[in-house]
């Protein structure tokens, strides 16, 4: 027997709807059959989370008046709105634990989807409990995710945005402008999945020589596979492409710091957890990198989405930062602007405003 499932989209933040919503409405035509007839709406990342769930033997159907959008993000203060629905859509900054999962199951909610690849906000243990199924997007758009990163590894590199603002000033000094050659110049690549591959593709342009850590090296991209102490030691940049998990979380802390080259370029497009936030505050302030690229960090919602867009406005009229436009993955072929970012914590917001980080933050703030 078909069944009808109501999907209540759970939009992390207000600047988040309109795209979505126009994603949204263009897909309802959109159908997939597996297994028999299924009519997917929602994202991009939701068609193909629907799909996959379609794999699995299921019916799906739904129509465009069932949904329902929300501005709040799911939390255990929000999970009641999901009553009289039959699926949550939540993102990577909702939160799905234990105490919210049991209610959603209590409500009727039948599956969990995620419009994200990363899964760290569900407690899956829990999830397997209670019989909810939890769907995500394995991969979107990874080539847009890997020139992201590429572009905040020239930035740090080149410094483009720091020549851009002296010359509407007349002022064409290039004093703290030259980067380094990165022809003949060792990459680490942390993690070799989809967008760790991209990476790698885009540096070997640059004539550079690769090196990669994997929990589960792939034989089959014949690259050379190192521990992470010798990988820190080669690189002259590297960049991690790895999940948020507690085997993962923290990753890059003190002492993996400690172990890379100094004046080191280190890129982040991942997520923001795998790396200790005040290991590198410490480490920037101490000139340990040549440049520190991420467009994501520890505790974000708490700067963006929501309430946190006030903190994050008074974060960017500090006259020594410069604003413009975040990409992330939100190239013209991948799905609307989903990768939102942050600062590097609550005390390294004021302590990593430095000439060698760079991270682009909503509406995208460059530390100088």
């Amino acid at each position: 027997m078909d069944t009808i499932f109501k999907f209540s989209f759970k939009f992390t933040a207000l600047h988040a709807a309109a795209p979505y919503c126009a994603s949204i409405a263009s897909l309802f035509s959109s159908s997939i059959t597996p297994t028999g007839a299924v009519v997917c709406c929602g994202s991009a990342a939701v068609v193909s989370v629907c799909a996959s769930f379609a794999a699995s033997g299921a019916v799906w159907a739904a129509v465009s008046d069932e949904i329902t959008f929300f501005n709040e993000r799911l939390t255990p203060a929000t999970a009641h709105l999901a009553a009289g629905h039959d699926a949550t859509c939540s993102f990577v900054n909702d939160e799905v634990p234990a105490e919210v999962i049991r209610e959603l199951k209590n409500l009727g909610i039948k599956v969990l989807l995620l419009r994200c690849a990363g899964f760290d906000s569900v407690d899956l243990d829990v999830a397997k409990e209670c019989g909810l199924p939890v769907l995500r997007v394995p991969a979107y758009s990874p080539q847009s995710v890997a020139e992201q990163g590429v572009a905040l590894l020239m930035a740090v590199n080149r410094k483009p945005h720091l020549s851009y603002e002296r010359t509407t000033k007349f002022n064409f000094d290039i004093a703290g402008l030259t980067g380094i050659a990165l022809y003949g110049k060792t990459a680490g690549i942390i993690g070799t999945g989809k967008i760790g591959q991209c990476m790698i593709n885009i540096l070997k342009g640059f004539g550079m020589d690769i090196v990669a850590y994997d929990a589960f090296p792939n034989p089959n991209l014949g690259l050379e596979y190192v521990t992470l102490d010798e990988l820190y030691a080669r690189a002259d940049v590297i960049s991690i492409h790895c999940p948020l998990m507690p085997a993962t979380r923290h990753m890059i802390d003190k002492d993996a710091i400690a172990k890379m080259k100094d004046g080191v370029i280190f890129i982040n497009v991942a997520r923001g957890g795998l790396v200790d936030s005040e290991a590198l505050a410490d480490a920037v302030e101490a000139g340990k990198f040549r440049g520190v690229g991420m467009d994501v960090c520890e505790k974000e919602h708490e700067y963006f989405f929501e309430a946190g867009f006030r903190r994050s406005a008074s974060i960017c009229a500090k006259s020594s930062l410069a604003l413009s436009r975040p990409y992330g993955s939100s190239a013209a072929s991948s799905i609307p602007a989903r990768r939102a970012t942050s600062p590097i914590g609550s005390r390294a917001v004021c302590r990593a405003i430095s000439r060698s980080v760079f991270m682009p933050i909503p509406p995208c703030i460059h530390f100088l």
